[in-house]
């Protein structure tokens, strides 16, 4: 019995000859055949085919080829749709459509040679990115209504906008692609077509009340892509919920899978503030390039700030402090001073969130609830601020509400550094800390968003690192976390798993190759009621199984104790002295940050300098760098924020020691670890990615890159590295 899709033998002649009279037309050499290409790699799948990278072997450029299996064709009743498809493509020429250069066929297939887009479906970057900033929303749907524009002007209307079907070419540009829902010799808005097609999410309310449509559809789409463009999942409806732990508090699920690199969700910061003085009064971005080319030359020349894009100064404070920048910038001046307070951009965001009480005395009822330590200090900071600045508390607003206002933000902001600042963002303070997170989080300018580093199954509990303490000790992160957030971490790698980062060599003799780790030790504790100088370890060997007896023991802790004392190791021979007294790994945290601090200080004074005598400076520094992600890839085997700086280091330094195939690779691997840590399409992913395929040729070039990147993002070092306040 034959498939109910399939089409009526007697009609299968009829298709056949149809399929054969595709491709007479479009053959721009008779001549062409598959072995006039080099098939590079499978790029993409469908129900009717597959999409495969080629080069024309006898100019080597690179194209997609669409193969088509006829028999699939015939069978799905898509010959229809192969043929619009067809049509369209030969009469459309535009530099935002996907364009069709060679079409020839085989007995069995179709080949349709496209335009090769580097770049990928534009729904691979929106999913990993969760959502785009307006600027980049902006450029895409411009290009899409050129694009639409072209196609009605010839009759067509495109009936299937979304995500998957616009590509990107090698300079970001979109391609629009895929037309086998396309209908010719359309014209009117509304009327022209009636057939029920399209993907359902994206149906405009014409087509699906079959009704009749025209032009105006591929309006619709655009507007469901734009909104895609802009709003990524919230926290409320990305999949996840809150609970209450008995223990912990509020936790979140996740009420779905998760893979890595996949963006969980994104939110736009509660309150953000820069901590640069060198700022417009009106809405606190950079001054206009006009303002400040004296000053910093490093500003792209068309910047404007948002008073001069806008003619409207941003509402950001209340209204004593709004329109008189002089006072304002008195009043953070004097908040800057206070010790609990201290940073200029505390001070702002401690001034925004108060205006926001005046306007609505529930406004931060949800930022009071956040959890803060450090209570003393912030309630002699609150009254410290009622005897000095008594004017800027709203009415009704307590002592007490102000030292929790402070706290909560010393607690729980983030940085922002590529505003140069720092913002609160509620969801991410509803995560749970974990020593292994399944989640990190990215920032950009004040939007956060989150992306799972692990895979996440439903019911799952969601997981970020607080401190950063990506390769820190047991004992340390328990301390930190203590001090700075109240609670003792009693997760999985505190009190169960072997330290990574305290590696010694096997103590036994007949074990060369062995690892001590410490390892927790059960007592009659709980592990909820545990306290940091509770934690007992032993180290253990991680090859041969042996016990470090108490002599052994002393003499790890007693190297350990040397160094701390006596200060890191200062170059990679003393780093090496230490390893070969047979006690520390190499990959020992204390031998960790002494190479980071190595390399730090050396690429400070080398990275930029092209004299042939600091040659052997910079193969050092090569080393130091490479060492450090060997050692990172064993203790921290995910993906992680740090790793993608490490291999940016290296990649510098192979472009000054002129190995730019070596500083290509490097590129490369930050680029494809930033892409799961965060996401494809933020703007530092596609900053890897430019460098990756295009690193810099000289010092000189490497140093105009990086140099002089943005100065305002560099929080003063001190007091007197502040600039004064200006009106």
């Amino acid at each position: 019995m034959s498939s109910p899709d399939a089409a009526p033998a007697s009609d299968n002649g009829t298709l056949a000859k149809e399929l054969s009279a595709l491709v007479e037309s479009t053959n721009f050499d008779d001549k062409i055949c598959l072995e006039d290409f080099t098939l590079i790699r499978v790029i993409g799948k469908g129900s009717f085919g597959k999409v495969t990278l080629v080069r024309k072997k006898n100019n080597s450029k690179v194209f997609a080829m669409k193969i088509l299996t006829k028999s699939h064709l015939l069978k799905r009743k898509q010959v229809e749709h192969t043929k619009t498809e067809r049509r369209v493509l030969s009469v459309a020429s535009h530099p935002f459509i996907v364009g069709l250069h060679y079409a020839f066929q085989t007995e069995a297939k179709l080949y349709f040679v496209l335009d090769y887009c580097p770049g990928g479906e534009l729904f691979f970057h929106l999913s990993r990115m969760g959502k785009f900033d307006e600027e980049m929303a902006r450029f895409y749907a411009a290009e899409l209504v050129v694009a639409l524009e072209h196609l009605h002007s010839l009759g067509v209307v495109y009936r299937d906008l979304k995500p998957e079907n616009i590509l990107l070419d090698e300079m970001g540009h979109i391609k629009l692609a895929d037309f086998g829902l396309a209908k010719d010799e359309v014209t009117e808005i509304d009327s022209g077509a009636t057939s029920l097609c399209g993907t359902p999410e994206y149906l405009a309310p014409e087509v699906l009340a079959r009704k009749g449509h025209g032009t105006a559809v591929d309006w619709w789409g655009l507007g469901m892509v734009l909104y895609e463009m802009l709003t990524a999942p919230a926290f409320d409806a990305c999949g996840v919920r809150v609970a209450q732990d008995p223990v912990k508090g509020k936790v979140v699920y996740s009420e779905r899978t998760f893979q890595p690199g996949q963006v969980i969700f994104s939110e736009k910061a509660f309150v953000a503030a820069p901590w640069s003085t060198d700022l417009c009064g009106g809405c606190e971005e950079l001054r206009s390039a006009a303002a400040t080319a004296a000053s910093n030359p490093s500003i792209d020349p068309r910047h404007r700030c948002h008073c001069e894009r806008t003619g409207a100064s941003k509402i950001m404070y209340s209204s004593r402090l709004q329109d008189n920048v002089g006072r304002r910038n008195v009043v953070v001046g004097i908040m800057k001073t206070i010790d609990g307070i201290e940073e200029v951009d505390r001070a702002r965001c401690i001034l925004k969130c108060l205006a926001m009480y005046e306007r609505d005395a529930h406004a931060l009822d949800e930022v009071l609830g956040l959890t803060c330590t450090g209570q003393q200090r912030v309630m002699n900071a609150a009254l410290q601020l009622r005897r000095q600045l008594p004017d800027i508390f709203p009415a009704g607003f307590t002592d007490q509400q102000m030292a929790m206002l402070i706290g909560v933000l010393n607690t729980n902001s983030h940085e922002l550094e590529n505003l140069g600042g720092s913002g609160l963002f509620l969801s991410a303070c509803r995560m749970e800390h974990n020593c292994m997170p399944n989640c990190s989080f990215t920032t950009f300018d004040s939007t956060l968003w989150m992306t799972a580093i692990r895979p996440i199954a439903p019911g799952n509990a969601l997981s970020i690192d607080y401190g950063n303490f990506f390769y820190r000790p047991t004992p340390e992160r328990q301390e930190s976390l203590l001090e700075s957030y109240g609670f003792v971490c009693t997760c999985e790698a505190c009190v169960s798993l072997p330290d990574p980062t305290r590696a010694a060599r096997c103590l036994s003799g007949n074990c060369p190759q062995g690892v001590m780790l410490p390892c927790p030790v059960r007592t009659n504790a709980a592990s909820t009621s545990i306290q940091p100088n509770q934690l007992q370890f032993e180290w253990r060997c991680q090859t041969c199984g042996k016990v470090a007896d108490t002599a052994e023991h002393s003499r790890i802790l007693a190297v350990e104790q040397e160094l701390l004392e006596n200060g890191f190791p200062e170059s990679l021979d003393e780093v090496d002295a230490v390893v070969r007294r047979g006690v520390l790994h190499e990959r020992h945290y204390l031998l960790f940050w002494a190479l980071d601090n190595i390399g730090c200080e050396a690429a400070a004074t080398t990275a930029f300098q092209a004299e042939a005598q600091m040659a052997e400076h910079r193969r050092a520094l090569a080393q130091i760098w490479e060492r450090i992600i060997v050692y990172m890839n064993v203790v921290v085997p995910t993906a992680h924020h740090e790793k993608t700086i490490y291999y940016d280091n290296l990649a510098q330094v192979q472009v000054v020691l002129g190995d730019l195939g070596a500083a290509s690779q490097a590129f490369a691997r930050a680029f494809e670890i930033s892409c799961l840590v965060s996401g494809a399409d933020c703007s530092p992913t596609r900053k890897l990615q430019r460098l990756m395929e295009k690193p810099p040729q000289t010092a000189e070039e490497l140093r105009q890159l990086y140099a002089a990147e943005a100065q305002h993002r560099r929080r003063p070092a001190s007091e007197a590295d502040d600039e004064d306040m200006e009106e």
